[in-house]
């Protein structure tokens, strides 16, 4: 977990960058707040480790994981059961010859997602 907070240690935040999402309120800089940031950021990277597994917690990029745990604190949604439910889920379709095909389907419009909202950002 110390990796991923020292990695995330002196990139940039902001709507221009690939940090939109801060946990600082409105109009503070997220520098001035990065202990209490840190601190939060350790029980929701515990938390998602705890429920998949520290090896796959540490196979994240260290951006898109703090930008998960902070969309889940804004959605007060569990990012642990979010990531254990859309990983049986999953195996639940796939493991069936009648769903595993558009289990297939589903999987490669959720990778396709963040590619074309990247896209419409450039665009507009």
């Amino acid at each position: 977990m110390e990796r991923k907070i020292q990695a995330l240690r002196g990139l940039p935040y902001g709507p221009n960058s690939d940090r939109p999402l801060t946990m600082s309120e409105a109009g503070v800089d997220p520098v001035e707040n990065a202990d209490d940031s840190d601190h939060y950021l350790r029980i929701l990277f515990g938390d998602i480790g705890e429920v998949v597994g520290v090896d796959f917690l540490e196979s994240l990029d260290p951006v898109l994981l703090e930008q998960y745990c902070v969309m889940t604190v804004q959605r007060n949604e569990p990012g642990g059961e979010v990531l254990r439910t859309l990983i049986s889920a999953f195996m639940s379709a796939y493991a069936q010859p009648a769903s595993s095909d558009q289990a297939m389907d589903i999987l490669g419009n959720l990778v396709a997602i963040p590619a074309a909202s990247h896209r419409a950002v450039l665009h507009v």
